[in-house]
């Protein structure tokens, strides 16, 4: 018999490691302030000279319309993420008689800053990259501590997963051959929606550049299908000799639920699926994970532990 240990970024937040996406937010502020001042701006192609500081200011423009306080939902946010405010507007556009040749102008216009955008929107897993790398240096020179309650956790025979950046684990707890989902440093860090078939809704921006900023949406698509793939060995060794799965700090985003599907449909049927205390606080957090884990499958039965 064996347990699987879940880890999320509730984990690294429970050793005071700032680790939140509103953390994110505030180094972002504190690296780039006049990326700060800029996020709600109308970007103009001819005064882009720094693609870097474009980058933060989306970053910091799509973080500031997330929906929620964990990773899971400004990820979520993603699939709906509406940039149309930050392109210039054709004021011709809505004339009938409107010359042509402005309209084909403003076309390629659009096109040229979409593919800004993109590029701007690949240097994201850098700017996660550099952050992460700041708060392991703070793990790693002993600014943290380790739990008593974590060492019994990761005792026995335990697989170990976790959705988390950095390697928390490995530096406290002296812990090797745990599976960082979504990568960690010095791999390209794996972030982003779920939705693969997410496009705008016609009245949310002007059928003449939607197509465009759908094309955004999909590069922040999340390939689940890829990461587990990578990592097919592993869940490999997640079989019916699982009797316990114990979830910390783990928010269940929409994003991550085909990882915790697999996982359902490889444990023992009579398996215990554990929460924290302090998930056990929030009631309706238990309530709606509860539910989703039975559409996924799961007949076992839950439980809390310390």
């Amino acid at each position: 018999m064996s347990k699987l240990v879940i880890l999320g970024n509730g984990f690294d937040l429970a050793h005071n490691i700032p680790t939140s996406y509103n953390h994110f937010r505030e180094y972002l502020i504190d690296k780039y302030p006049v990326a700060y001042r800029n996020r709600y701006r109308i970007i103009d192609i001819d005064e882009i000279d720094d693609i870097e500081m474009i980058s933060v200011e989306l970053m910091l423009y799509a973080i500031d319309h997330a929906n929620g306080d964990d990773w899971s939902n400004f990820e979520n946010s993603l699939s709906i993420i509406n940039f149309k405010d930050k392109f210039p507007r054709h004021e011709h556009r809505e004339n009938p008689e409107e010359d042509n040749s402005s309209a084909a102008e403003y076309l390629m216009y659009v096109m040229r800053l979409t593919d800004i955008f993109a590029c701007c929107i690949e240097l994201w897993g850098d700017l996660l990259s550099d952050w992460i790398k700041e708060i392991e240096k703070y793990i790693e020179n002993n600014f943290y501590a380790p739990l008593n309650s974590i060492y019994d956790l990761l005792n026995g025979d335990a697989k170990i997963m976790t959705f988390n950046y950095t390697k928390t684990v490995q530096i406290l707890y002296g812990k090797s051959g745990i599976k960082h989902i979504h990568n960690r440093v010095g791999q390209e860090l794996i972030f982003g929606h779920s939705n693969i078939n997410c496009t705008y809704e016609e009245d949310c921006v002007e059928s003449l550049y939607s197509n465009f900023l759908d094309d955004i949406l999909r590069k922040l698509y999340k390939n689940t299908e890829k990461q587990m793939s990578k990592y097919s060995d592993f869940f490999k060794r997640i079989d019916n000799s699982v009797n316990e799965v114990y979830s910390y700090g783990f928010s269940y985003g929409a994003s991550d639920i085909p990882y915790i599907k697999l996982v359902v449909g490889r444990i023992a049927e009579n398996a215990v699926w554990y929460f924290t205390k302090y998930d056990s606080l929030n009631k309706e957090f238990i309530r709606k994970t509860k539910i989703r884990l039975r559409k996924l499958g799961f007949k076992g039965r839950f439980d809390i532990y310390e």
